[in-house]
């Protein structure tokens, strides 16, 4: 639910250095042309978008010609691991990769990316948001990544159900009045108002929680990398959610995202919040509701708090050891920037796109009869305008992912509190990764 249907799944992963070594990809030699190949590694949504930027480019730019392998998810990240613990034997010129992979990479391998900036990327950065850009790079501010995708959350609902119940989406502001009014559509139809994996079989059970730390403007981790998941922002996320459980609005879904769209479609459930690639995706998955789902912001965890925040993005990078880095960030520039490429991809896969222009260009925005006449792009192209922050991931997410749903559990099912909970939780990931409690 945090990243997109293509594929960059909400999961702890943990990068590991896997036996054997990849063979290169990266063709620096000649082409039938007498000119270079440039190769890129990404797996099959992305892969079959960048696929269509490839004709304008090779017919922009003769002596060039542009390889798309479709690695597969998750299997990239392990063959992107070996190449960089190896020097950077192996991999490809370009790399699409995940926001919570970059801090892996960069504080694990710091001479495997290329520093894009040299390249002249910072006159890109006004085509896209602050916090997409930001997250694309390190804490000092140097850039790794020209964003790809973007997601921000959303609010999706059953408009038959809380209509039923009189209420009204638009004056839920703050998550206390959302719950209250999640007490009023299961009176009304005995329908709960969200889904979650309680037993934390998927780490999809962590999205919730994060939905609203990103509210507030926390994360497991701060800037300066401490672990801060049992701040105040953490234990009050924690909180709506154990208060929702109290309540009976929340149905034990076990599964991940495609269990939730069932449960949404056979009315097991009134609300999704989720990742913005959700609108796109629904109505293929859930036909039947055509007319009968809204789309509005999440609502704030405090009254006048932020309604967005950038939970999900994926990235167009260089590797450091790549032959082609003139050729490669041509073809990143022109896939990520030129209106005619992004039309193009966007119509062969629908992933909702980083640039700026893009979402702002004639036709991206329309009324969708599925949604009641809504325009879901016009409402998350306003929400992704006001995201700010960098995502602060760091290489360690996957232990406090872990340490988290661990948490949750706890709490849900075991009666501990959330302060209790995420207070052992954070000594844990403290005393696992050396990293210092925030104070």
């Amino acid at each position: 639910m945090l990243r997109s249907a293509a594929g960059v799944v909400a999961g702890a992963v943990v990068l590991s250095v896997v036996t054997g070594c990849a063979s290169s990809s990266s063709e620096a030699g000649a082409g039938a042309d007498g000119g270079k190949t440039v190769t890129v590694w990404t797996w099959t949504g992305p892969g079959k978008e960048l696929q269509a930027a490839v004709p304008g480019f090779e017919a922009a730019n003769p002596g060039i010609k542009v390889k798309i392998e479709d690695v597969g998810n998750p299997a990239i990240w392990d063959k992107i691991t070996t190449g960089m613990a190896a020097g950077g034997a192996g991999l490809p010129d370009v790399m699409n990769i995940g926001v919570d992979y970059m801090p892996s990479y960069l504080e694990k391998f710091k001479d495997g990316l290329q520093e894009l900036g040299a390249l002249g990327a910072g006159d890109l950065a006004k085509d896209f948001s602050d916090a997409a850009w930001a997250s694309g790079g390190d804490a000092d501010g140097k850039v790794f990544g020209v964003p790809f995708e973007e997601y921000t959350s959303v609010l999706m609902f059953r408009r038959d159900l809380f209509e039923a119940a009189g209420v009204n989406v638009d004056e839920v502001k703050t998550w206390d009045q959302l719950i209250a009014a999640g007490v009023k559509v299961k009176e009304k139809s005995g329908v709960p108002l969200l889904a979650l994996d309680e037993s934390a079989t998927v780490t999809d059970s962590a999205n919730l929680w994060q939905f609203l730390e990103i509210l507030q403007g926390g994360f497991y981790f701060d800037g300066q990398g401490r672990v801060a998941m049992n701040d105040a922002k953490g234990v009050r996320a924690l909180d709506l959610i154990k208060q929702m459980h109290d309540k009976g609005l929340i149905a034990d879904v076990p599964g991940d995202i495609g269990k939730v769209f069932a449960a949404f479609a056979e009315s097991k459930v009134a609300a999704i919040p989720a990742a913005s690639w959700v609108p796109g995706a629904l109505p293929e998955k859930a036909p039947a509701l055509s007319g009968k789902v809204g789309i509005a912001p999440l609502p704030a965890v405090e009254t006048g708090g932020a309604r967005s925040g950038l939970v999900g993005s994926s990235y167009l990078t260089l590797a450091k050891a790549g032959k082609n880095k003139d050729a490669a960030f041509k073809f990143v520039k022109y896939a990520m920037t030129d209106l005619n490429a992004q039309q193009a991809m966007f119509a062969a896969g629908g992933l909702f796109p980083a640039n700026r222009p893009m979402q702002r260009s004639e036709g991206f925005v329309k009324a969708v009869d599925y949604y009641g006449g809504q325009a879901p792009n016009e409402l998350i192209v306003s929400l992704l305008a006001t995201s700010k922050g960098r995502s602060n991931y760091s290489s360690d997410y996957p232990k406090a992912l872990r340490a988290y749903t661990a948490a949750q559990t706890q709490v849900l099912l075991k009666g501990s509190t959330p302060k209790e909970a995420l207070d052992k939780a954070a000594a844990q990931v403290a005393q696992q990764t050396g990293r210092t409690p925030a104070k």
